[in-house]
């Protein structure tokens, strides 16, 4: 069985372990369309491939730069790409509404002995303007089944009229090799807490610094904690000049370190320097929290987490962290204090976390459900 999977975000090998998994598989080969140059946070400049990769690579023209709402593949280079492999299966990880998919079902409409699954991670209803709304239309009534990263976007393609089978299933999985409890050793772990400056009850946050963080949302909830804490903030992003700003204007500025960035191979342990892990999410106008890959990754580090109610986050989290009201900070503030003054329950939460990242979110698990959803197309 031969899958061709298409998506602009796979340009870095970063993304391409489930593809490397997959293709171990006896009965798989595995075909990868790139875009040949791309340009985005994850990822900027020319395709790279995984070192030892064994799946086929096809790099192809993009046009109209590196939006996602204008985009297309160069029509040439996509058919060519698909004549080559052959592909039974084209799993194309773009939303029902792009151009790309489109250009994916149309190959598939005139070639119907292929299957055709999408991804998607819409979870708020939108009505799509022209022509988009007519290409989602097109791509559900082409393919014959879809992946959604989250059970709101079931929902959402349910009330569109979408009726073929979806199952739930992030896009890509947490290497569970590197984030795992005994990422570093507890002497490397205090040493890193000292070189950062971190003492008292540690939080963390880890990602872009954005409106829809909720991040003044956790600044006004530990400047109401009257105990011994430091935050670690690592990323950047539009608010990486306001943040600073409004730590000082609440007095806590202080108690905060900024990283901008952390190498990849050091994330583990930067998240097994905390006590806690916040992601404080706030649905705004045509957006919520569609997953919260850092979650899972301060899961699988054994880390208890603390997320808000946006989106996806209660889904992510289940019953191995807590939740509480998204643009609460007295919540907030109250669920930091329930961990740091239960250690036995905070010491169980992080277990329930490293078990559930393990099982629901790691990169062989989503290999393993794709390969299911794969075997399932071909009956």
């Amino acid at each position: 069985m031969r899958v061709l999977l298409v998506c602009h975000e796979y340009g870095t090998p970063n993304f391409q372990h489930k593809l490397q998994l997959l293709d171990a598989y006896p009965d798989i080969e595995m075909g990868l369309v790139v875009p040949r140059r791309w340009s985005s946070i994850l990822h900027n400049g020319k395709y790279q491939v995984l070192p030892g990769a064994t799946y086929r690579v096809f790099p192809v023209r993009t046009h109209h730069g590196y939006d996602i709402w204008s985009f297309f593949y160069n029509p040439i280079d996509l058919l060519a790409a698909v004549l080559k492999f052959r592909p039974h299966i084209l799993h194309v990880e773009q939303e029902p509404w792009s151009l790309p998919l489109f250009q994916t079902s149309l190959l598939r409409a005139v070639m119907p002995w292929q299957k055709l699954v999408f991804f998607t991670w819409e979870n708020i209803y939108k009505y799509y303007p022209r022509p988009y709304r007519w290409f989602e239309r097109f791509n559900f009534a082409v393919s014959n089944a879809a992946i959604a990263g989250n059970t709101e976007a079931v929902d959402v393609m349910q009330r569109k009229g979408y009726a073929r089978p979806i199952t739930v299933l992030p896009q890509n999985g947490v290497d569970t090799d590197r984030f795992h409890p005994e990422a570093i050793k507890d002497e490397e772990r205090s040493a890193l807490r000292a070189e950062l400056g971190l003492d008292g009850f540690v939080v963390g946050f880890f990602g872009r610094l954005e409106k829809g963080k909720g991040l003044q949302t956790l600044f006004r909830a530990l400047a109401a904690w009257d105990v011994p804490w430091t935050l670690l903030m690592v990323g950047a992003g539009p608010l990486s000049a306001e943040l600073p700003n409004y730590a000082k204007y609440l007095g806590i500025d202080d108690r905060i370190r900024w990283v901008s960035r952390v190498p990849p191979e050091e994330l583990p342990g930067y998240y097994r320097a905390l006590d806690a892990f916040a992601l404080p999410s706030e649905t705004h106008k045509g957006w919520k929290e569609q997953f919260g890959r850092v979650l899972a990754e301060a899961m699988a580090c054994g880390v208890p987490v603390v997320g808000s109610s946006s989106g996806a986050i209660p889904e992510v989290i289940g019953d191995a962290g807590l939740v509480f009201p998204e643009r609460d900070h007295a919540a907030l503030t109250a669920a930091f204090e329930a961990l740091r003054s239960d250690p036995a329950r905070r010491s169980a939460l992080g277990q329930a976390g490293h078990e559930r990242s393990a099982a629901l979110y790691s990169k062989q698990t989503i290999a393993e459900r794709t390969y299911e959803i794969y075997q399932s197309l071909r009956k």
